[in-house]
């Protein structure tokens, strides 16, 4: 459910786009749009806007730090998907497993259970 804040920082971002549209090396909204972005843990985006704010301004080197930590970020939030995705297909296997094998034993006791119509003493007696 989002909140009003990440909604304003989403206005914020529509508004650094439509800046960046005009002037596309407008360094201040390169760097704010990267801040906000930040704010809604887009860090991949962040190090685009940081990256792009870099070629206008190449040495600042607070961008420069920004720029680092998004990329940290982004890559730990790539790690962090990978292994729930992969918990998740474990989950999945398990469950799957569990209901062949399960399903497999119930068919089992069926054709156990079945009488054998040739040993089936109603039937042979006349």
């Amino acid at each position: 459910m989002p909140s009003t804040a990440s909604g304003t920082t989403k206005d914020a971002v529509d508004s650094y786009n439509q800046a960046l549209a005009i002037d596309g090396n407008y360094t201040g909204a390169l760097i704010n749009k990267g801040d906000a972005l930040v704010k809604m843990e887009n860090f991949q985006d962040a190090a685009v806007a940081y990256q792009a704010a870099l070629t206008t301004n190449p040495n600042d080197k607070d961008t420069a730090a920004k720029l680092a930590a998004a990329q940290k970020s982004a890559a730990s939030s790539t790690q962090t998907t990978l292994v729930v995705l992969v918990v998740i297909l474990i989950v999945v296997a398990a469950g799957v497993a569990y209901y062949v094998t399960r399903k497999g034993n119930k068919n089992d006791k069926k054709a156990d259970k079945a009488p054998d119509k040739k040993d089936d003493p109603k039937k042979n007696k006349k």
